[in-house]
């Protein structure tokens, strides 16, 4: 067993249900509400569910890993890279924003930022 791959893979299973049950409410719901063009918000839908599958995928990688104790360095760098750069691009996205309180309004990448610095050090 190895216990920091099991906490890692516990914490991005919360990441997952954090971005499927809060922001399907506070962003999806309200983005296919919003009046703009069908092919794009379409996309837009897919993506959302797009990044769900990826989430839920690297949780379960992780909580496998981590139960199981078979650690692939490769896997973990991987995942780990993956949560640093969706980390990455909130905080571009947010500082080219207009919004005043941009990393406040835009808080994923602190919920991102951890977890792949974890396996980085795992």
């Amino acid at each position: 067993m190895n216990l920091l791959l099991l906490a890692c893979g516990l914490y991005a299973g919360f990441v997952a249900c954090v971005h499927i049950f809060l922001g399907g409410k506070t962003i999806l719901a309200p983005t296919l509400g919003a009046r703009f063009d069908g092919v794009a918000k379409q996309t837009m839908h897919a993506c959302w569910h797009l990044v769900s599958v990826n989430l839920v995928l690297f949780s379960a990688v992780l909580l496998w890993m981590g139960v199981s104790g078979t650690v692939n360095r490769g896997l973990t760098a991987i995942i780990a890279a993956h949560m640093l750069l969706y980390s990455g691009v909130f905080v571009v996205v947010a500082l080219k924003s207009s919004l005043k309180r941009a990393l406040l309004d835009l808080p994923q990448w602190g919920l991102l930022a951890p977890l792949g610095l974890a396996l980085l050090w795992s």
